[in-house]
């Protein structure tokens, strides 16, 4: 099962549902928790609890958060006891003191299958 968790800070969830429909991608998603729709942001772990009801899934430790920022998408998803994998084709972005990266790091979307196990 597949989900979003998107911060909505430039355009609300329905906006970004109907581009996703735009472009053929809205049915290759199980669930979607968008931030002006469950009322916080990554890295609040409501967020995360909202996405795992919405995909049936009651052990965090089973879910992967796969993002490119540290503090929302790696401190969030730890903090959810989900795995966190870091993206950082597009944006490297330095850590913060004391700040954890998340234990799968990749440059490539490819690698995200055979890095979680599933190739």
């Amino acid at each position: 099962r597949v989900g979003i968790i998107c911060d909505a800070g430039f355009a609300p969830g329905a906006t970004l549902r109907g581009y996703l429909a735009h472009h053929g991608l809205l049915d290759r998603f199980d669930h979607w928790s968008f931030s002006d729709e469950v009322g916080v942001f990554k890295p609040d772990p409501r967020i995360f609890q909202h996405a795992a009801a919405g995909l049936g899934v009651e052990d965090p430790a089973t879910l992967a958060h796969v993002g490119d920022l540290r503090r929302t998408d790696v401190g969030g998803a730890l903090r959810s006891g989900w795995t966190a994998v870091r993206y950082r084709g597009l944006n490297d972005d330095a850590p913060a003191p004391g700040e954890l990266d998340a234990p799968i790091v990749l440059d490539h979307h490819g690698d995200l299958l055979a890095a979680l196990g599933l190739r």
